[in-house]
Formats: structure tokens, C-alpha cells, sequence
């Protein structure tokens, strides 16, 4: 499923948020801006080393996104 949304995410939506919006860059970004983000383990640490304590994260829509939580300390 990851895989399927990937290709549309990286191919399709950028053409259908074109046609919508009418301008030719629109959505053309968020692929890229998506695949910097940080993994999911990379992010908990990333919390963990800002100082937040029980860091926890699972993932979401067969992998697609990831929900972390985090307390304050």
C-alpha cells in the first residue's frame, strides 16, 4: 500500500493539484519536502534528545504517515 501511495503522491497529485489550482509548480514541492522528513525512529529521537520523555509513534493508513507522541519534561 506504502508503494501505491508513494507513486501517486509522487506523480499523480502534483499533476491534479496543477489542474486544480491552475498554477504550474503547485504541489510540485511536497513530494520531495516529504521524503526529507525524518523516519519514524529518527523523529523519536530527534524528541528524545529535545528532551520529551515517553516518546511513542505507530503507524498509520498501512504505513503512510506515523503518529508520535510525546510528554513535555
Amino acid at each position: 500500500m506504502r508503494t501505491i501511495y508513494q507513486s501517486y503522491f509522487k506523480y499523480i497529485l502534483p499533476i491534479v493539484g496543477r489542474v486544480v489550482s491552475g498554477h504550474k509548480s503547485a504541489y510540485s514541492y511536497l513530494p520531495l519536502s516529504v521524503a526529507q522528513f525524518p523516519t519514524e525512529e529518527r523523529f523519536a529521537d530527534a524528541l528524545r534528545s529535545a528532551g520529551f520523555a515517553a516518546v511513542e509513534w505507530r503507524r498509520l493508513t498501512f504505513g503512510i504517515a506515523a503518529l508520535h507522541v510525546a510528554q513535555a519534561s
